[in-house]
This record gives structure tokens, C-alpha cells and sequence, in this order.
């Protein structure tokens, strides 16, 4: 993600009203259009989806590091716009298969069960290994990453 003058000063302006002088690590959206993004987002803010979840692969292919407790990221809306920070809380490497039912819950997503957790990430990740050439399968490496959200938009949250 480029990382624009709008997400330096939405950081800064963290900072101030926190009076800490961490940097952050990245600034990314969840989803992979504008309407998804806005609808994730949603959640995060209403204090529902406190999960995420990548396979390692993407990671891989986009040359993008493996997330790690304490990690500060800005998280933007479907603009581009940042719209909230979040602290990652824990990471976890399973296959696709290990996947549990607290962890699909933590994602927030439909009706936040394993299976409807399954079913869409499978056609998620279908669609991203037909773009980037890798197969989905049962045993692919998903990060399992839970964060917590630190401030937002509207006013500070911690």
C-alpha cells in the first residue's frame, strides 16, 4: 500500500491524542473491492470482526511480511482513506482444514459460523489462486490473525 500524506496525518494525529511515539506497519484494507471493504470495516468498528484471516501463499507471492503481535496497522476504507488503527493480538499458522470455530467467529462475517466461514473463503481463495496461480486446497497455510481496534475515525477508542 502507498502510503499517502491523509494516512501520515491520521497516524499523527493517533499519536498526539495518545502521546506515544510508536511507529505503525502497514496501512491496508480488508476485502477486495470498495463494497466489501466498507462492509468489513463496518464490523470492525461496530466491535464484530476482531479477526482476519490470509493465506500464507498470498503472502509469499505479494512479498509482504508475516503479521506479529504488537503490530499497529492503519485500516482504511473503500476510498483509501484510513478509518481506523488496529493492534494485532495474536497470530496463528494452521491449514485451511484446522481452522476453528472461535476463529471463524472472530472474523464477524455472515453468520459467523465455521462453515459459512468455509464455504466463502473457499471461494475467496478460489478466486485469488485462479489471479495469482496457486490451487486452493484443504492443507494451504492460513495466518489467523485476531487485533483489536485502537482508535478511530470518530474518536479515540483505548
Amino acid at each position: 500500500m502507498n502510503v499517502t500524506d491523509e494516512i501520515i496525518a491520521y497516524w499523527q494525529q493517533f499519536q498526539k491524542e495518545r502521546g506515544i511515539t510508536d511507529t505503525f506497519t502497514g496501512a491496508w484494507s480488508f476485502g477486495d473491492n470498495p463494497e466489501l471493504t466498507d462492509e468489513l470495516l463496518a464490523l470492525v468498528l461496530m466491535g464484530k470482526k476482531t479477526g482476519t484471516a490470509t493465506l500464507a501463499i498470498e503472502l509469499e507471492l505479494d512479498e509482504e511480511k508475516m503479521p506479529k503481535v504488537g503490530d499497529s496497522s492503519v485500516i482504511l476504507d473503500g476510498k483509501g482513506a484510513p478509518a481506523g488503527i488496529i493492534r494485532t493480538t495474536s497470530v496463528v499458522v494452521k491449514p485451511f482444514n484446522e481452522v476453528d470455530e472461535a476463529f471463524a467467529y472472530s472474523e464477524g462475517e455472515d453468520d459467523c459460523t465455521l462453515k459459512s466461514w468455509r464455504r466463502e473463503h473457499w471461494k475467496y481463495w478460489t478466486q485469488v489462486g485462479q489471479k495469482k496461480g496457486f490451487t486452493m486446497k484443504a492443507d494451504l497455510l492460513v495466518i489467523c490473525e485476531n487485533f483489536e481496534l485502537i482508535y478511530s475515525k470518530q474518536s479515540l477508542m483505548l
